[in-house]
């Protein structure tokens, strides 16, 4: 059976931009990694699984916990909450990002969100930690546990903010030495980005904001998101986060959404504010010139895999299809004979089987390439009949027992 592919031939603006092999190495950062956020295929990586300092980008897997809290129903956007006269004191510390909160006075969810998520706001991610679990401890705790469930082993968390201990006073985690601060990987990063814009999509709609007004009885502050990618046309950057202090250098956590594919970038340790962003396009651009984005689409066959064996049919192979579109990242000299796919039955297939019925799942792999987060051996995705075979008689199911074939 012939395979359709529709494979979009991702164009940059570059002028003179050659069609290259492999993406050269990103300079000036400690480590990075690109993956694609719908399949987790890794596009770039380098020293992605050391462990660094990763500041304010630490706010992303604070904002999966407020999410997944609030979609549950356990706190609504509407929820005051007043800051403590700890809280309070460093919203007003000139050394860090933040915006101004009373002890006082009660803020709502929505507004500490949106001033943590575009504004990086140090106070207002406490005290959504503290409305979550009571307290700054108790919410690291939740921290641990959902990075560990997310599949990250390797974490060293110790505040919500991402702020070295030295500047939480009485709420630093007890046992914490003064420069204990939350240590991640490029990968651990993008494990978290992936998993966020999956479950709770609607984070693009706040960390895609350029800038927020802050409304304190009457006294508003303008806050303007730290992520300078938003400004850039060229590259419509829609999210995440940045994250700065002197352990982690400049850092960015970056996704863009592009031909059907949303890609998911993560600097950590680059040497200036400047070049966390420079190094980003870089990275992007670098992905466009050389990878195709190839689209499978729904009811297309499996790349490779034109049939699968089929027990007490009419027919002894079934032809299976892609139950849903899906996509890969080829290499520009690459083609569909370099996607490699293992078929994984939900059981015997036996028949009848109806055209459209699921019958297992493929595990979709691209020759070469760098393989997926988590681990992964591929991409796996459902598949279904392409035919239906009805099944055959009596005496042709006996005379296959008799012969021992199927």
């Amino acid at each position: 059976m012939v395979i359709f592919i529709s494979i979009f031939i991702v164009i940059t603006g570059l002028q003179n931009s050659a069609m290259a092999d492999s993406i050269p190495a990103l300079t000036n950062v400690k480590s990075a990694i690109a993956v694609d956020a719908n399949s987790g295929q890794i596009l770039y990586e380098t020293k992605e699984d050391e462990v660094y300092p990763v500041a304010s980008m630490s706010k992303l897997l604070t904002s999966y916990i407020l999410l997944d809290k609030i979609n549950h129903h356990e706190l609504s956007w509407n929820t005051k909450v007043k800051p403590t006269k700890v809280e309070a004191e460093i919203s007003h510390n000139s050394e860090l990002t933040n915006v101004p909160l009373d002890s006082t006075h009660s803020y709502t969810i929505k507004e500490l969100y949106q001033a943590m998520l575009v504004g990086s706001a140090n106070a207002a991610a406490m005290v959504i930690a503290r409305a979550v679990s009571g307290s700054q401890t108790d919410f690291v705790k939740l921290m641990r546990v959902t990075a560990k469930n997310m599949g990250i082993k390797d974490a060293k968390l110790y505040s919500a903010n991402g702020l070295p201990t030295e500047y939480l006073k009485s709420e630093k985690y007890p046992g914490a030495s003064k420069n204990s601060e939350n240590e991640l990987s490029a990968q651990d990063m993008a494990i978290i980005a992936t998993k966020l814009i999956k479950d709770y999509p609607e984070i693009l709609n706040t960390t895609k904001l350029q800038n927020v007004q802050f409304n304190d009885r009457g006294k508003t502050t303008s806050v303007t998101n730290t992520n300078k990618l938003l400004s850039d046309n060229n590259f419509q950057v829609d999210g995440l986060k940045t994250g700065t202090s002197d352990a982690a250098g400049e850092c960015i956590t970056a996704t863009t959404s592009k031909y059907g594919s949303r890609i998911i970038t993560v600097i950590i340790g680059a040497n200036s504010d400047s070049q966390r962003f420079e190094q980003t396009k870089l990275l992007l651009n670098n992905i466009f010139n050389s990878y195709n984005y190839t689209v499978i689409g729904a009811g297309q066959s499996v790349p490779n895999i034109n049939n699968v064996k089929i027990l007490k049919g009419k027919q002894k192979t079934l032809p299976i299809a892609m139950r849903r579109t899906t996509g890969l990242w080829l290499n520009k000299e690459q083609g569909t004979q370099d996607i490699s796919a293992k078929f994984h039955p939900n059981s015997e297939i036996i028949a009848p089987i109806k055209k459209y019925q699921t019958v297992g799942k493929v595990t979709l792999t691209v020759d070469g390439s760098y393989g997926f987060l988590n681990g992964k051996d591929g991409m796996t995705t459902s598949v279904s009949a392409n035919k239906t075979i009805d099944k055959a008689n009596i005496i042709v199911r006996l005379w296959r027992d008799i012969t021992r074939t199927n």
